[in-house]
C-alpha cells in the first residue's frame, strides 16, 4: 500500500506504533528497536499531520506487544515494529502463541538490518 493510500484512508486519529519489548536488550526504551520506532513515528507525524506515538509493551520477549496488535482492530491505527524474535523465533520456541504470525500480521516493509556481535572479556585468550 502506498503512503497516499494511508493519507486518504486514515482519519485524524492517534496512530500507535507498538513494540513488544523484552526486559532489556534492543527492545528496551532507548534500544535500537525503540529508536527506530520513534524515528518512524516522528516522520509520519510530520508527513500526516496527526499524532503518531510509540507504545512500549514490555515482557514476554515481544509476545505481549505483538499479541496486543494482533487483537487490535484491523484499521491501520495500530502497527507493530516486529523483529525476528516476535515474527520468527517465538513461533519456533513456543508450542502455542496467542497469535499466528502468518494470519494476524501483514508486512509493510523492512526498516533496518541490525548486526549482532558476540563478545568476550579481553582477558580470555583465543586460540589460533
Amino acid at each position: 500500500m502506498s503512503p497516499s493510500y494511508f493519507r486518504r484512508a486514515l482519519r485524524l486519529q492517534r496512530i500507535s506504533i507498538l513494540q513488544g519489548r523484552a526486559h532489556g536488550g534492543s527492545f528496551a526504551a532507548g534500544g535500537s528497536t525503540d529508536l527506530l520506532a520513534r524515528s518512524i513515528a516522528q516522520r509520519l507525524n510530520e508527513a500526516w499531520k496527526q499524532p503518531v506515538v510509540v507504545d512500549n509493551r514490555g515482557g514476554g520477549g515481544g509476545i505481549i506487544g505483538a499479541d496486543h496488535v494482533a487483537k487490535s482492530q484491523a484499521d491501520g491505527y495500530t502497527v507493530l515494529v516486529g523483529t525476528n524474535t516476535t515474527n520468527a523465533v517465538a513461533a519456533s520456541l513456543y508450542a502455542k502463541l496467542p497469535y499466528d504470525v502468518q494470519r494476524d500480521f501483514a508486512p509493510i516493509t523492512e526498516i533496518a538490518t541490525i548486526p549482532q556481535v558476540l563478545s568476550v572479556h579481553p582477558s580470555i585468550r583465543r586460540k589460533r
